[in-house]
């Protein structure tokens, strides 16, 4: 049985300006769907720079990037809405309650009042969250923070 990629990187080139050495260079890489999968290397290998382009922050120099069967180069947008981004460092608000905190990632991704509501009430279950929901942040351990920040990474993922 043959299986299309759900990633598949062909030849990526991507080179900072003023820089003696390419950051990524001619990367090849074919994820399948079900696939674990990691990128490993030491400082200054790439791979922040790859996930950047994976997800759209930045534009390669040259080669091609599939997700999905969607051509990364003409399709930034639409690969946006279906690939989630959890930085490394959190990006929640801690004055701000885990309900607070997903409304605004929720109205920023565009997500209807209703199906927002539903959406935070289903993955603050999930992650164990309910019972802290409005209490501010900065009460929560760093697992639960980390866990907050995850939910407001795939929020907008259907």
């Amino acid at each position: 049985m043959v299986t299309t990629p759900i990633i598949q990187i062909n030849n990526l080139v991507k080179k900072y300006k003023g820089a003696d050495a390419n950051a990524v260079d001619s990367l090849n890489i074919s994820i399948n769907n079900g696939d674990i999968f990691g990128l490993l290397g030491p400082n200054g290998a790439g791979k922040t720079t790859t996930l950047s382009i994976l997800y759209g922050l930045l534009s390669a120099d040259s080669g091609s990037v599939i997700i999905n069967s969607i051509n990364l180069n003409n399709n930034k947008e639409e690969i946006k809405k279906i690939i989630g981004v959890v930085p490394q460092e959190l990006a929640i608000y801690n004055n701000l309650t885990a309900i607070e905190n997903l409304k605004f990632f929720g109205r920023m991704y565009g997500i209807k009042h209703k199906i927002l509501n539903k959406k935070i009430d289903f993955f603050l279950d999930k992650f164990s969250l309910s019972d802290k929901a409005k209490k501010q942040v900065n009460t929560y351990s760093g697992g639960m923070k980390r866990s907050l920040n995850l939910i407001a990474g795939v929020l907008h993922l259907s």
